[in-house]
């Protein structure tokens, strides 16, 4: 009996197996996932705009620079993480424009729903900047915690330490919640601790600087514009680059193909049992009503 001839095919995990979450209906449907966004992007711009303005540091040129720095990259860490596990099973727990590109360019999430993504997140946003702009007193506000360029920092120096912090953000993202061998519930917190270690290093030089959305909100709620194209273009080549890279890299994998093995090129779908609740009747019979 000849032996039967095997062939090996590399098959892009994400781009086929993925089921494309566009989805506008159902309980978790399009609307509430849209709204989930935007209240999860509210409570978090307002609370990590809300731990600069209640530690009134602003430009870091005090003298307790370490102690101010380390509180706001905590603050801003501790509430995306909180936020992120919040509304996760809800819409994802983006709350992010730049990791929502990230999803939209790798079918994770479909065009149009991105897209309403981030709208929500920039609403929710600039929403959760002017609550606390109006909830502290004006003594306290400095810069609103916004965007800020250091003089000794270059365009392109600024440009590519937001894109490098941003692909270290959404390849953790990938690695932890994206991956289908990802860490499921805890995913979370290595996203907050990656945000916690980017602010610590980059904050001092350019302010808050992965969340497109944060940085525009704290920017209208202060006024100011500076460089604040470069504050959505570097995130977004930061997410291109790592989610594509990821993808390419880690979610490719070989398949023998043969007769024996079969590769789904289409969504298995699920099927559902549903129960019937007896009636009031039927209990008082002694009817059972497991």
């Amino acid at each position: 009996m000849a032996a039967r001839e095997t062939t090996t095919t590399r098959f892009l995990y994400p781009f086929h197996h993925v089921v494309l979450d566009d989805n506008w209906d159902g309980v978790y449907g399009g609307w509430r996932a849209i709204v989930a966004e935007f209240l999860g992007s509210l409570m978090y711009v307002f609370c990590s705009i809300g731990v600069a303005v209640a530690t009134n540091t602003f430009d870091f040129k005090n003298a307790d620079l370490h102690r101010s720095l380390l509180i706001v990259a905590l603050g801003d860490g501790l509430a995306f993480t909180v936020f992120v596990f919040a509304f996760m099973r809800l819409s994802g727990g983006y709350l992010n424009p730049a990791i929502t590109w990230g999803a939209i360019i790798t079918r994770r999430i479909g065009l149009m729903k991105g897209i309403a993504y981030i709208l929500a997140q920039v609403t929710g946003g600039i929403l959760g900047a002017l609550l606390i702009l109006g909830s502290t007193p004006d003594a306290y506000h400095g810069r609103m915690g916004s965007t800020f360029w250091d003089t000794s920092l270059s365009n392109f120096n600024g440009f590519l330490l937001i894109t490098v912090l941003t692909a270290f953000l959404v390849m953790v993202v990938f690695t932890t919640q994206f991956d289908p061998q990802h860490i499921g519930k805890l995913a979370p917190l290595p996203i907050g601790l990656t945000v916690i270690f980017a602010d610590l290093v980059g904050y001092v030089f350019v302010g808050p600087l992965l969340n497109p959305a944060r940085a525009l909100a704290s920017s209208i709620a202060y006024g100011s514009w500076d460089h604040q194209w470069v504050y959505w273009v570097a995130p977004i080549v930061g997410a291109t680059i790592a989610s594509l890279l990821y993808t390419l890299l880690f979610l490719t994998r070989p398949f023998p193909a043969h007769d024996d093995i079969i590769i789904p090129t289409t969504p298995i779908a699920k099927t559902y049992t549903s129960y019937t609740v007896p009636t009031e009747n039927s209990r008082l019979v002694g009817t059972p009503t497991v």
